[in-house]
């Protein structure tokens, strides 16, 4: 007979869902909540960085761009009031 890895209750549907090993509950020590805690905290501060540095990323090239339209717009018209072009 099959050991049963999760015990019921009153308030657990009666399926093989239930019974499902990867949803053991598993008893945590103090320090391994910590560390736990910890590894989240670098993961989540690690994101916040990487998102942070993209958008700084976009508002530079942005930025760069705009700036090569405007040179291009200002020799455009020196280049008609120079005459080196006809409009």
């Amino acid at each position: 007979m099959e050991e049963k890895r999760r015990r019921r209750t009153d308030n657990e549907p009666n399926d093989s869902f239930a019974m499902c090993p990867r949803y053991d509950r598993h008893e945590l020590s103090g320090d391994q909540i910590e560390e736990v805690a910890e590894r989240a905290a670098k993961k989540a501060i690690t994101l916040a960085e990487q998102q942070m540095y993209a958008s700084v990323g976009k508002r530079v090239v942005n930025g760069i761009f705009i700036l090569f339209g405007i040179v291009s717009v200002g020799l455009l018209v020196l280049a008609v009031k120079l005459g080196w072009i006809k409009p």
